[in-house]
C-alpha cells in the first residue's frame, strides 16, 4: 500500500514522506511531531485486544503537537452492522464489481471480499476474508481517553454531522491531544 500511495502522490505532484510502521510504535520510526495522525478506513480494527488498541493510541498521542489531532474514520457503524447489510455491491463497473459479505460475531467481524475482473483482457474472480474488531462510539471513547486524549468527538460523516446510532454510514472520530 505504500507503494501505491507513494505512486498516486508523484502522479499529483506531491512530495511526502511515507514510512512502514506498527500503530503500537509509532515512535520507532517517526521521531517527529506532527499537527494531526490520520487513521484511515477502519485500519485499526486490525487490531484486537484492548491492550493493543490502548498503545496504538498512546502511541498516536505522542506524535501530536499540544492541540494536534487524531482523526479516525470507519464505515462500520451500529446502522450498517444490521442484518440488511450483510451482502454489499461496493464497487460495480464495465470491469470490476467486488461483493462484501459480512459475517458478524461477537466483538468482531469478518468480511469475505469477492473481486470479480470482467474486462475484456482479463476474467476472474478472487476471494479475501479479513477479521476485524467491532469498534464503535462508546467503545473509541473509553480507549481514546484512556490513551490520555481530550475533546473526544465523534462524527456520522464527512460532513461533521451528529453520529446516529440509526442512521450513520460512516463513523468517524476527532480527539484532542
Amino acid at each position: 500500500m505504500l507503494k501505491a500511495c507513494e505512486e498516486n502522490l508523484s502522479q499529483e505532484g506531491i512530495d511526502v514522506i511515507t514510512k512502514q510502521a506498527d500503530f503500537r510504535y509509532l515512535e520507532e520510526v517517526w521521531v517527529e511531531k506532527f499537527d494531526a495522525v490520520l487513521c484511515m478506513t477502519q485500519s485499526i480494527a486490525h487490531l484486537h485486544t484492548h491492550e493493543d488498541l490502548v498503545t496504538a493510541f498512546k502511541s498516536m498521542r505522542e506524535r501530536l503537537n499540544d492541540g494536534g489531532i487524531l482523526i479516525i474514520t470507519q464505515g462500520t457503524t451500529h446502522f450498517t452492522l444490521q442484518d440488511r447489510f450483510r451482502f454489499d455491491l461496493v464497487v460495480n463497473n464495465q470491469d470490476f464489481s467486488r461483493v462484501f459479505s459480512r459475517d458478524i460475531g461477537e466483538g468482531f467481524q469478518t468480511i469475505n471480499i469477492l473481486d470479480i475482473y470482467h474486462s475484456d483482457k482479463v476474467s476472474k474472480m478472487e476471494t479475501n476474508s479479513v477479521h476485524i474488531k467491532i469498534i464503535l462510539d462508546d467503545e473509541y471513547k473509553s480507549l481514546l481517553t484512556e490513551a490520555g486524549f481530550s475533546q473526544i468527538n465523534i462524527y456520522g460523516g464527512y460532513d461533521m454531522s451528529p453520529y446516529d446510532k440509526e442512521s450513520s454510514w460512516k463513523l468517524i472520530v476527532v480527539a484532542e491531544r
